[in-house]
């Protein structure tokens, strides 16, 4: 904190931030193996294909989003590999919700993880729906794979739309397991609205249209 203050000086309040993260990397990167980590992250998602070229398109995604998406979309993105969702399945003794999928799919196999978020229904459904309602993502590209945007036939524009779905999702399962069920409640309205907003302030605003 110290050394932050004193080369932050009598600069801007708001270039605290910046040296903070600039002074964090000078310390990190001699030792962290970006490649190493992503890999390990995602060794508990068990998805088919060379690991380490996954780890590797992994990396080249999160470069893809930081110059097309808004930071909260690459932040949602983040968090799903990372299992960083509030879920049951991860707090599995503290929390108090019942074990299966928050809202409501159906499947027999559907819980409150992440890993079945990746590839519920309500999602799908509505990201394989044309666009403006939805994604206009191909019903093939179902899968977890393509959730964390590691689909090897995805291309950049598809990664864009899905990492907007996700974040979309994301805000979705938050309202929901806060919110009381409702039956009239439309998911896919839902979704569709929390993309757009998602989107807003970059250029992937155009990639949800026709």
């Amino acid at each position: 904190m110290r050394s932050v203050q004193n080369a932050v000086g009598d600069a801007h309040p708001q270039s605290f931030q910046s040296v903070a993260r600039q002074q964090i990397l000078k310390a990190s990167l001699p030792t962290y193996y970006c490649d190493s980590r992503v890999r390990a992250k995602l060794q508990r998602w068990r998805l088919p294909g060379n690991q380490g070229m996954l780890s590797k398109r992994a990396l080249s995604n999160f470069r893809l989003l930081r110059a097309g998406v808004p930071p909260r979309v690459l932040v949602a993105c983040f968090k799903v590999m990372w299992n960083g969702w509030v879920t049951s399945r991860r707090f599995n003794s503290i929390s108090n919700h019942p074990n299966g999928c928050i809202l409501g799919c159906g499947s027999i196999y559907g819980e409150d993880s992440v890993e079945h978020y990746a590839c519920c229904d309500v999602f799908w459904s509505w990201a394989c729906s044309a666009r403006p309602v939805g994604l206009g993502i191909q019903k093939h590209m179902r899968s977890k794979l393509s959730f964390l945007l590691l689909h090897p036939e995805l291309c950049d524009e598809d990664r864009i739309r899905i990492a907007l779905g996700v974040y979309a999702m994301h805000r979705l399962i938050n309202h929901a397991r806060h919110n009381q069920p409702c039956a009239s409640f439309q998911h896919k309205r839902y979704l569709s609205i929390m993309c757009k907003r998602g989107a807003v302030g970059s250029k992937a605003t155009s990639l949800l249209q026709f």
